[in-house]
């Protein structure tokens, strides 16, 4: 079976795990490339650019290993680079997850009056595979990739979504991204007997345009996204006459689910479906909490603190800590963790059995998804919240309400019952599914 897929984000990386666990042998293509793939996945782009067969080995390009003309010179964060020729900025250097490691992924070059006209990007194996012209107004306009050796294998017309493929000594002329996957589908020796994808965009059309020189009717469309106040147009065609073979609609999303449940649509065709997730500790009911932020604006985090003087607050960070920050070690349950080292990272999640999701800007180190995959409780305010998803409703409280964030914790804290009620209502919230489930669907 082949699972198609728009991009690796975090509910592609659910069901990827979830067929594996459920003892389907699933084979992964995304539809795009951005050089640093996972082993076993594939993407069309990656097939050709690599020469139908895995890269030679090789090591991520580290920030400074790029050629520079004389008096140019490189400046680099933690996140981040720029290239300066004396006064003026050259280029803007991008890195890889985990950025700290300063893997080159793009370089944007930049033009005199400041504006980027061209994008390098760069694999894990340190090879430049493909390049992207942009515009006056910095829209990516044209993109070529290259093979090893750094002959043009395949070229892209942004605007018209054309698409040129040279391979072996032959040209091959696209009109859409949807017919390119499906001619690598049909040429790549994979199986097509059977397509599952969790888009209506391109793994859709692909599907579709398979269906019509392989009819089928076995495929699966894995829905993970609300549904508004109608369903989609691509997914009415698959209800009325069968677009894509797709036979089952898994519905992954219990607000999806209960409202396709209200619509006047052939409701057989819809199969309730969420994920089987890693177990990969058992909650302890310590009284210790975790806090993971980049920044000093940590939600009532001095309230909570004093709210709770028998729990111990670890409160980590990958940068260094402000002064508002690390005044709260005067505290005496609470442990900070200024640029935090990845081993400290790991103890951490293996001693913690309470996750607070307080911190203001961006998440850090997927913090929600792991702590749910921990078994650690999560808890958050409604403006600091940045995935619920994995926390449950009851365990989102306003600021204003932190002293109610506080009396849950300590009683769930105090009773080993109440403890593993909440885990399993913070499983269900997450739709947890189990081998069976996917087997009644798949078959």
């Amino acid at each position: 079976m082949i699972f198609m897929t728009d991009r690796l984000n975090e509910e592609a990386g659910n069901l990827m795990y979830s067929f594996a666990r459920a003892g389907y042998d699933v084979q992964t293509v995304v539809s795009s490339y951005d050089g640093y793939m996972p082993e076993g996945i594939l993407s069309p782009y990656g097939f050709y650019v690599n020469g139908k067969k895995e890269p030679e080995p090789g090591l991520p390009r580290y920030f400074n290993q790029i050629d520079l003309p004389d008096f140019w010179e490189i400046e680099s964060t933690t996140t981040s680079g720029e290239v300066h020729e004396y006064e003026d900025l050259r280029a803007r250097l991008f890195y890889a997850e985990p950025k700290s490691e300063r893997h080159l992924k793009i370089i944007d070059w930049i033009d005199k009056n400041g504006k980027a006209r061209c994008s390098d990007h760069y694999d894990r194996y340190g090879r430049r595979f493909a390049q992207t012209i942009l515009d006056r107004n910095q829209k990516p306009v044209h993109k070529t990739y290259y093979d090893a050796d750094g002959r043009e294998v395949i070229t892209e017309n942004l605007n018209t979504g054309d698409i040129i493929l040279t391979d072996e000594g032959r040209n091959y002329f696209f009109r859409s991204k949807a017919d390119f996957i499906a001619h690598f589908l049909q040429h790549s020796g994979l199986n097509t007997d059977r397509l599952m994808f969790n888009s209506l965009s391109t793994p859709f059309f692909a599907a579709d345009i398979l269906q019509h020189t392989n009819p089928r009717k076995r495929n699966v469309l894995f829905w993970q996204e609300p549904i508004a106040e109608d369903i989609p147009g691509n997914m009415r065609s698959i209800l009325d006459r069968g677009a894509a073979g797709v036979s089952v609609i898994a519905v992954q999303r219990q607000d999806a689910y209960k409202k396709i449940r209200e619509l006047a649509v052939d409701q057989t065709r819809f199969k309730k479906l969420g994920y089987i997730y890693p177990s990969l500790r058992e909650n302890k009911g310590s009284h210790n909490a975790l806090v993971f932020t980049n920044s000093d604006q940590v939600e009532k985090l001095a309230e909570l603190v004093k709210s709770l003087p028998d729990v111990h607050f670890h409160v980590g960070a990958l940068t260094e800590m402000s002064p508002k920050l690390l005044i709260m070690e005067m505290m005496q349950n609470v442990t900070l963790y200024p640029a935090i080292w990845e081993k400290t990272i790991s103890e951490l999640w293996s001693k913690c059995d309470i996750y607070l999701d307080i911190n203001h800007g961006g998440e850090i180190l997927e913090a929600v998804r792991t702590a749910f995959l921990n078994n650690q409780l999560v808890f958050a305010f409604g403006s600091t919240a940045h995935n619920r998803f994995f926390t449950d409703t009851a365990n989102i409280f306003e600021p204003g309400e932190y002293q109610k964030m506080a009396d849950r914790i300590k009683s769930i804290l105090s009773d080993d019952k109440k403890m593993k009620e909440a885990l399993k209502a913070q499983r269900m919230h997450a739709h947890e599914a189990d081998e069976k489930d996917y087997q009644e669907v798949l078959g």
